[in-house]
């Protein structure tokens, strides 16, 4: 898949993620906690194609889920683009061959996005107790994220042998 092709797909895509987040996601919440499928998106990218372009889908998928979310506009950005710093470093063919790679950039991406969107929402809207917050929201969440992560591994490792997707 060409770059401009890789462009001309992703947007959409990122799109249709995000609506399937805000439609569909609550009605898979477990305990409360929905996942968060714009951003497991981001990380199968990110560990395929790295971080350049786990970026640029990170920033895109962002503000769809902005708009859709009524979020800060750029908050998402900003924390999915925490993510694939975090998921990025899984990029690398030694570490790919694992298979816990996927689970674990599922978990510390989740974390990372969590953390870095409830810090955004504590500055701008004042939220409650930090620790409270990370305890029963960021942690389940990265661990329900990373759950999926496995499943998305088999898609995952298919992706990383076809090329991968380009942006």
């Amino acid at each position: 898949m060409g770059r401009s092709t890789g462009y001309a797909v992703m947007v959409p895509l990122l799109g249709l993620v995000a609506l399937l987040q805000s439609t569909l996601a609550p009605r898979l919440a477990i305990l409360g906690i929905q996942p968060d499928l714009v951003l497991i998106g981001v990380v199968v990218v990110t560990l395929v194609q790295g971080s350049h372009v786990g970026l640029l889908w990170a920033f895109t998928g962002g503000i769809w889920l902005d708009l859709m979310g009524g979020g800060p506009l750029g908050g998402s950005s900003l924390a999915l683009m925490a993510a694939v710093l975090v998921a990025g470093m899984g990029h690398h063919r030694f570490f790919f061959q694992n298979p816990l790679v996927p689970f674990m950039a599922g978990l510390l991406a989740g974390i990372a996005y969590g953390v870095s969107l409830l810090a955004l929402l504590w500055l701008f809207q004042g939220l409650g107790p930090m620790d409270v917050l990370l305890e029963r929201l960021v942690l389940p969440a990265a661990v329900y994220d990373a759950a999926l992560m496995l499943l998305a591994t088999p898609w995952l490792l298919t992706l990383s042998g076809r090329g991968g997707v380009n942006a």
